[in-house]
């Protein structure tokens, strides 16, 4: 079992290197950590979450979800997910519900079910999570204390939060979490920041020349002044910790991780709560260890976050307004550890039942909101496809003359 971990971490890792050193040659490389592009560059992709029901929605299930429609991205929150209602006797609806995961057909759909699916941009279209649907569990949803303690980590300048997931074996649990300590303390202190980064004062890493300024490509300027170290910070996540939502998340980064259930992980969440796919029982060694924190923390060398691995985690924060906000002269105050789905627990908000075809209107706003999402990531990939093109056009004429 051991050795079949070992060769699946390996051969994942092989081909993580392999796509990224290809992609060095089709992007543009900069001297930022990857860890810190992805903070100040990369949107959230984006969850899909549905009310699945074998009816209507009675007053008070529709209410809850006009709360949890205004913490979403498209309707001024801060939620990386679109909400859709689905009403299973409704038959322009049922197309929806099988084009998602099998398990969708497992829910006692009599009673509401609140239902969670992996991003869009995974390409995967399965059930991560779901349970009645209840202010109980819009609130699971909603909020999280380990999500919003490893975001206050990474807002404090920490390159990367190490979640580590026991596996309920407490001799291997606290063996490879020793290690991993073992491990992070000492890459602080042997890893460095790559040279030619200008930070918001000005000052150029690796350089006491500014003179050198003007040689620096643009892309090598950071966006905030939160600091820019090499850190690293553990949350251990014990087998019996209550948050089903952070865990059925991380669990299905991969199809196959159940398959290990047993055995402890290291998931690393860095930038605006990317996950990467996680070490794993023998897996967690000081090479893989190490080999995740110097990607992380070399430069950028891929700038299109579709082609870096990893899958974005469900965050109810806005990174943007705390990154566009913070400077040097700034003494912004941290999210507090309760997150924003306070809304959800207090009861406040109207009390009217969820408008005629709202659903209609909200799958509208969704579809427009992740088109303006997505095309942030696609103009790269076009520009690139583009000088690719001509390159191959102009040494066809070239051979041809």
């Amino acid at each position: 079992m051991a050795q079949v971990i070992q060769d699946s971490q390996k051969m994942k890792f092989l081909l993580t290197v392999g796509v990224l050193l290809l992609v060095q040659y089709t992007a543009v490389a900069c001297s930022v950590p990857v860890f810190r592009y992805a903070l100040e560059r990369w949107e959230r992709d984006f969850y899909q979450v549905l009310v699945v029901k074998n009816g209507e929605l009675t007053e008070e299930e529709a209410d809850l979800a006009l709360k949890l429609q205004s913490l979403t991205v498209n309707n001024g929150g801060s939620m990386n997910m679109s909400l859709s209602i689905i009403n299973l006797k409704d038959n322009e609806k049922l197309s929806e519900v099988s084009s998602a995961d099998s398990a969708l057909k497992t829910l006692d759909t009599e009673v509401p079910q609140l239902v969670l699916l992996s991003p869009k941009a995974m390409k995967m279209n399965k059930v991560l999570w779901s349970d009645i649907y209840s202010q109980k569990s819009v609130s699971q949803l909603v909020k999280s204390a380990s999500n919003m303690d490893a975001i206050n980590k990474v807002l404090k300048g920490v390159s990367t939060v190490f979640f580590f997931l026991d596996s309920g074996n407490v001799a291997k649990d606290n063996a490879a979490f020793s290690l991993l300590q073992e491990c992070k303390d000492k890459l602080k202190n042997t890893l460095t920041i790559p040279a030619g980064i200008i930070d918001v004062t000005g000052e150029v890493s690796g350089s006491e020349d500014a003179a050198e300024l003007k040689d620096l490509d643009p892309s090598n300027q950071l966006e905030s002044g939160i600091p820019l170290t090499i850190a690293f910070e553990t949350i251990r996540i014990s087998k019996e910790y209550d948050d089903p939502v952070l865990r059925s998340i991380l669990m299905g980064i991969e199809n196959d991780l159940y398959e290990y259930k047993n055995e402890p992980m290291i998931f690393c969440f860095f930038g605006r709560g990317r996950i990467l796919p996680p070490l794993i029982g023998e897996g967690i060694n000081k090479a893989n260890i190490t080999e995740a924190a110097q990607y992380l923390c070399g430069a950028c060398s891929c700038e299109i976050k579709a082609q870096n691995p990893g899958m974005d985690y469900l965050t109810n924060f806005d990174w943007q307004s705390f990154i566009e906000g913070n400077s040097v002269t700034d003494d912004k105050a941290l999210p507090a550890l309760t997150g924003i789905g306070d809304i959800i627990i207090s009861g406040g908000g109207s009390n009217s039942v969820l408008p005629e075809s709202s659903e209609e209107r909200l799958e509208a706003q969704n579809k427009v909101s992740e088109k303006e999402y997505s095309n942030t990531n696609k103009l790269p990939i076009f520009l690139i496809s583009s000088v690719i093109g001509l390159l191959l056009i102009s040494s066809f004429v070239i051979i041809k003359r």
